[in-house]
């Protein structure tokens, strides 16, 4: 079997640490598995758009010029696309073109959850460049599984379940500690708007009035202008600073000693692109309870309606922990976030399903 590789995905981009989030850390996860699989890769970075539209057309360019390049000098038999779809659509189905020619195998995993909003919302354009990258892929891998039955229902196509997972050595160290009496917070990703940081503090501020002692833990990179915006909320609901911590980026051991102290992972994102949340699986596998938006496949991952929140209001977080608490379900609840991600969401999991599809995909004449 040959065990070369191209990896085109926004790795090695100059992408600015606030936005840096699960797209490149579930990169990152798929290199480490193709390596231990014995796979040697060769990166190309996809074009940013952080440098507006002539950085993006000069980008394009380049990346495009780099990619023939590549194909006409590799012996690598399998493309590895990450595909961000959207604006997108038209640049990876110029690739995808040029991949066909050289007979590399192709396989297309699109990354967020809303291919399927944007093909329904796309015109007719969108939806036939869109529908072409999905033909001419021999194996499109899918973070949620509504990707799965959509492309079975739509082109008879059989995607391959892949969702984001905690990596083995990670979940090793996950110890789920009994409650202490205070409710602890937290919330880990990036700090943005999108991610609704400012009702996450307003949950925290609520619970002190019905009387539940608690606080408030945020772990991710932000903007100093948004930092500056939430200081000023903090201010205005006259919440204790020391209640509440910004703690900037970590690196995943000491994230994850924070994760252990936790009881209740806040995520009310309404991101329109929000997928398979890194983030959302990393605190399950501590026992930390998720609080989760209908965001992505947040409901799936979860897989208990109770703590998913159909309606962005502080009330709804807010009475969904008082309820746990009140039920005495905590330590319960903690096991079965927990075990859900040991049954579904672990690198070996993964790890098998990867080495199975590209076993078949490379044994296919």
């Amino acid at each position: 079997m040959d065990k070369k590789i191209i990896f085109y995905s926004p790795l090695n981009a100059d992408v600015p640490a606030y936005k840096v989030g699960g797209a490149e850390a579930g990169c990152k996860r798929t290199l480490e598995i193709l390596k231990k699989l014995g796979f040697q890769t060769e990166m190309i970075s996809k074009p940013t758009g952080n440098n507006g539209i002539r950085g993006y057309l000069k980008e394009t360019a380049n990346s495009l010029k780099e990619i023939k390049k590549k194909l006409s000098v590799s012996d690598a038999s399998l493309f590895y696309m990450v595909g961000f779809y959207e604006k997108n659509i038209f640049l990876e189905w110029c690739i995808l073109f040029f991949v066909r020619k050289s007979k590399m195998k192709i396989i297309y995993e699109p990354k967020n959850g809303c291919m399927v909003t944007d093909y329904q919302k796309g015109n007719f354009i969108y939806r036939y460049f869109q529908r072409r990258v999905w033909k001419w892929a021999d194996r499109i891998f899918c973070q949620g599984t509504k990707y799965v039955q959509f492309l079975k229902e739509i082109l008879n196509i059989d995607g391959v379940y892949i969702p984001n997972f905690i990596m083995d050595r990670y979940l090793e160290k996950t110890v789920i500690r009994s409650f202490s009496g205070k409710t602890h917070l937290i919330f880990t990703g990036r700090i943005s708007p999108e991610k609704n940081i400012d009702l996450i503090i307003r949950v925290s501020k609520r619970l002190f009035e019905l009387g539940i002692d608690n606080d408030l833990t945020l772990i991710g990179a932000y903007k100093d202008s948004y930092k500056a915006e939430l200081d000023q909320l903090l201010t205005d609901l006259e919440i204790k600073k020391e209640s509440v911590y910004f703690l900037g980026q970590m690196p995943p051991d000491m994230l994850f000693e924070k994760l252990k102290e936790a009881d209740f992972f806040i995520f009310p994102s309404t991101n329109r692109t929000e997928g398979h949340s890194n983030a959302l699986t990393e605190a399950m596998a501590f026992g930390v309870i998720p609080i989760a938006s209908t965001a992505g496949f947040n409901r799936e991952i979860v897989g208990n309606d109770e703590l998913i929140m159909d309606e962005l209001k502080v009330e709804c977080y807010a009475e969904c922990i008082v309820n746990i608490l009140k039920s005495g379900q905590i330590e319960e609840l903690r096991q079965e976030m927990r075990q859900r991600v040991k049954q579904f969401y672990t690198e070996s999991i993964v790890t098998k399903r990867i080495a199975d599809a590209l076993e078949e995909l490379l044994t296919e004449s």
